[in-house]
């Protein structure tokens, strides 16, 4: 009700008052505190664990589309309705025929290694593979990261400001669409790298205008209210589009737009000369159908910087619908997400580890799971989830024997991924080579890593004796993890399954993992 008085008001003095001051996103959906806010992303971080796939695709005849794991979609849907509610936004759900559809884009984008929504066919490709994966190319935001993972890629649809994107943001404004009410995802590696990186490949469909119409007078990112400085660089341009149904098609020739705060003011308008690029100064108006037109595009030269504090928008030279001058002004006040603690959880919900919704009460990895997350060596995958049966990557465990070393492994740097200082750690201090991180680690490569942290850091040595001999498939570890094997099973850290299995190249799973930390730390008095 509010939000509509204040509208009410703004349509009575439009022609006699300067800008007023508003807010972005649906009326119906109320600002966010900044500690809400900090919750909201920790429970959607941007950082994933787990392997992106559940069945690798095939890149090469004969293709196949493979299967993107559970976890990494549902992390990626919830870091997406996390960053559509920051935007006032309703949340979207995953559409198991569009995620199919999306699937086949992303394995054609993989397939002939370039980011295009009209990608050609390969030679080996047959008709009928194509033409869904052209038609998911066509209609979907699409993606390339170097060892990205699915959750990064969303991430990178909002912030759409290289110099390729910017004269539009037509991926911001496909994921800021009011109308979309469901989405598919696709994901897929590909053969081709950036050094000794893979290439990974992404697709959200956007073509989807299916929730009821809901009232709001124009959409902003960053959005007015309270907003995470963490996601919002200096090079990122920002967006107000403002709703056809209120506002008639903006005239570039007559707006001005002022942003200040920080101590300094910037004015774009027409007069200036601005070039797309992936940084600098610019000032656009792109009024094409990207989710909903009228999109107002500027972005001040940071020069580095990074903001901090309130900053302000005023728009003027708009009108309504029925020609009225409209101008309008929204306040952005940003704020430092490492200042907000985390929120306490209910003293009677068992605490960390036990609030997992897919945390069995009572099983045999429940206590695993307590003891690692509440040491903080590695967390869920989001919406209350711990994916206990969801393989661990490589890049994942590095990580988590860094953090266990005592090293930050926080991302400081935009577009720094979650993993990098684990990688660098591990590669730095001989704990592992850093190859082919994105595979999910079997257990005698975890073993092995293991045993190279635990010379590192407490001095161990090989184990006396031949202990693997007295396991049933003891001779299956592979002679390069045999040492390391060997002591994990002299140190009671490697037991097997209930038949005394070790299965040494299965994909070791979250829950093995956590049990495997506890073993290993409980040894040491820990």
């Amino acid at each position: 009700m509010k939000k509509w008085l204040l509208s009410l008001a703004a349509a009575l003095c439009l022609l006699v008052c300067p800008a007023l001051a508003a807010d972005s996103g649906l009326y119906s959906l109320p600002k966010l505190s900044q500690s809400e806010i900090a919750q909201l992303l920790r429970d959607h971080p941007l950082g994933f664990s787990g392997y992106n796939m559940a069945q690798d695709p095939s890149t090469q005849a004969p293709y196949a589309l493979g299967q993107v794991s559970d976890a990494a979609l549902n992390a990626a849907v919830g870091r997406l309705n996390a960053l559509r509610r920051l935007a006032g936004l309703e949340g979207v759900s995953l559409d198991a025929e569009l995620n199919r559809r999306c699937q086949y884009g992303a394995v054609l984008l993989a397939a002939t290694g370039k980011l295009s929504h009209h990608p050609e066919q390969p030679a080996d490709m047959d008709d009928d593979f194509y033409g869904w994966g052209l038609n998911a190319a066509s209609c979907c935001n699409i993606y390339q990261g170097s060892g990205a993972t699915l959750p990064q890629a969303v991430d990178a649809f909002f912030d759409d400001s290289d110099g390729g994107n910017v004269s539009m943001l037509g991926h911001r404004r496909w994921v800021l669409n009011p109308a979309m009410a469901k989405t598919g995802l696709g994901f897929s590696p590909s053969r081709f790298t950036y050094g000794a990186t893979p290439y990974h490949f992404a697709t959200l469909w956007a073509f989807d205008r299916s929730a009821p119409a809901q009232g709001y007078d124009f959409l902003a990112w960053p959005a007015s209210g309270n907003f995470p400085a963490d996601l919002f660089a200096g090079d990122q341009a920002w967006s107000v589009t403002v709703n056809p149904e209120k506002y008639a098609a903006p005239d570039y020739q007559a707006l001005t737009v002022t942003l200040s705060g920080g101590g300094q003011s910037w004015s774009f308008d027409h007069t200036g000369v601005y070039v797309p690029a992936d940084a600098g100064a610019y000032f656009g108006l792109n009024t094409d159908n990207y989710g909903v037109a009228n999109a107002i595009i500027f972005r001040p030269d940071m020069g580095g910087r990074s903001y901090a504090g309130t900053y302000t928008v005023t728009v003027q030279g708009l009108t309504d619908v029925d020609g009225r001058d409209a101008p309008l002004s929204y306040q952005v006040d940003f704020f430092d997400l490492d200042d907000q603690a985390p929120v306490q959880s209910d003293p009677g919900s068992g605490g960390p580890g036990t609030a997992f919704s897919d945390v069995e009460p009572g099983s045999w990895y429940e206590d695993a799971v307590r003891y690692a997350v509440e040491r903080e060596l590695f967390q869920g995958v989001g919406g209350g989830r711990f994916a206990p049966g969801e393989p661990m990557t490589r890049a994942m465990f590095m990580t988590v024997l860094a953090r266990l070393d005592g090293e930050d492994t926080t991302p400081y740097l935009y577009g720094e991924t979650w993993d990098l200082k684990g990688r660098r750690w591990a590669v730095t201090n001989h704990i592992s080579d850093g190859l082919n991180y994105a595979q999910p680690i079997s257990l005698e490569e975890l073993a092995t890593m293991l045993y190279r942290y635990a010379q590192f850091r407490y001095g161990a040595t090989a184990a006396h004796g031949y202990h693997l001999a007295s396991m049933p498939d003891g001779n299956a570890v592979s002679s390069w993890a045999a040492e390391g094997a060997n002591w994990a099973v002299d140190q009671g850290i490697l037991i097997g399954d209930e038949n005394r299995l070790l299965n040494p190249q299965l994909a070791a799973t979250r829950a093995q993992v956590a049990i495997i930390l506890q073993r290993f730390l409980t040894g040491l008095g820990q």
